[in-house]
């Protein structure tokens, strides 16, 4: 296990990628699929719709930084022909492939499978007897811009073209390719448009701050922190429930119960929660427990309290949950465990899982604005320090380097 002298300059970079390689497969996991009592993962609609959704924002951002074509013009022997460039094939697979179709409307957005009418007659990616899922969340401002322009395309040549087979030679086709993108580049680079990013950066930056100078102040309160991680679901049968003021309730709850020590003890220093949404789990909320390290080691049977206690307990008898402990093998540095401030890989595993948590680019929003929550530190200038007294090499000054530089390379 990397010690405080193996953090360098040299393989900081190095190590930072590792850690985010385990972070996103934690996000794949955890947001794409549901989970047995044995913690095996089967895959559920969000697991293809978070790549889906990726590919959306994406091709927006790639849109917005070019000039580049969607449709050129070649030699044919009949003269002039059209065909889609590379980026109005990408254009064109979303249209097809990963639309299917998420339609805006008043109360949220229907999977209703809108989207191109192949070949065989049937709409593109969704089978007949497929029902409709209703959740009430938007999805972040480069994936509505691009999701807009994709059904632009959508109704101007369903029914009109196979999708298979669209002819940009057909100036009805050509025009609405080029048209979709004129969109998206007037609208990215729009004024207003860069005030909602700037928005969402700036408050990315602010919640990350805040949430690493937390656990900073945890660890100086305890040189050993076992850290727990639980996502916390709502079944998708509730997806009205998980929006609903009543939901907010139930969470609540569950907080005030987890800082009372009413659920798994009165060791629990810190805790940080974040709120989000998806198309299949509908609200949901990723959790970090902190407990003191010098009493405690082992974090599978804490978690699995976390749990139950929200299944059983407060979400009201809608709750599930996973217990990331029971993949905790799948993927290095995942700060799960006794973290010591003379960790350095175990701190960086901390610094980035609280970046994935605060960020605010997540593909769906909540409707909610209080997305993240924290706990609080209580007697930190007074409490004695648990633990022997700390030794110079022991100090702060690692946490604070390692979550410094998590903090540059990832905003």
């Amino acid at each position: 296990m990397m010690n405080h002298k193996a953090v360098t300059d040299e393989n900081i970079d190095r190590l930072i990628k590792e850690v985010e390689e385990g972070e996103r497969l934690h996000e794949r996991i955890a947001k794409g699929m549901r989970h047995t009592a044995a913690g095996k993962a089967i895959n559920t609609e969000d697991h293809d719709w978070q790549i889906h959704l990726k590919r959306f924002e994406y091709m927006a951002k790639r849109l917005a930084a070019s000039e580049a074509a969607v449709v050129t013009p070649f030699k044919s022997g009949r003269g002039i022909a059209h065909k889609l460039t590379t980026l109005g094939k990408h254009m064109h697979s979303l249209c097809v492939n990963a639309l299917p179709l998420v339609e805006r409307a008043e109360q949220g957005f229907y999977l209703k499978g809108h989207s191109f009418r192949k070949a065989d007659g049937t709409m593109a990616g969704v089978a007949d007897e497929e029902p409709y899922t209703v959740i009430h969340a938007i999805p972040n401002p480069h994936i509505t811009v691009m999701l807009r322009a994709c059904m632009q395309i959508a109704e101007k040549l369903s029914g009109f073209y196979p999708a298979e087979w669209v002819n940009v030679n057909e100036p009805k086709a050509r025009a609405a390719f080029e048209h979709a993108a004129r969109f998206v580049r007037r609208t990215c680079r729009s004024k207003r448009f860069k005030t909602v990013i700037g928005n969402h950066e700036r408050s990315a930056k602010k919640n990350l701050k805040s949430c690493l100078d937390y656990v900073t102040g945890l660890f100086e309160q305890h040189s050993k922190l076992l850290v727990l991680r639980i996502d916390l679901y709502i079944h998708p049968d509730n997806h009205e429930w998980s929006a609903s003021d009543h939901a907010e309730r139930c969470i609540s709850h569950y907080l005030r119960a987890l800082r009372e020590g009413r659920i798994i003890g009165p060791d629990v220093k810190g805790w940080i929660v974040k709120r989000e949404g998806g198309f299949y789990r509908g609200i949901h909320f990723h959790l970090m427990v902190f407990l003191d390290g010098h009493k405690h080691k082992e974090g599978y049977v804490y978690s699995q309290q976390l749990g139950e206690a929200w299944k059983n307990r407060f979400s009201d008898g809608k709750g599930t949950y996973f217990n990331c402990w029971a993949l905790r093998k799948e993927y290095e540095y995942n700060a799960l465990g006794v973290v010591h401030i003379s960790d350095g890989a175990m701190l960086t595993g901390i610094g980035i899982a609280v970046a994935y948590m605060t960020k605010e680019d997540c593909t769906l929003e909540t409707g909610r604005s209080r997305n993240l929550r924290r706990g609080i530190i209580v007697g930190l200038a007074d409490s004695p320090k648990p633990g022997a007294p700390r030794k110079a090499e022991n100090d702060l000054s690692l946490v604070k380097r390692v979550f410094a530089d998590c903090s540059t390379q990832l905003l």
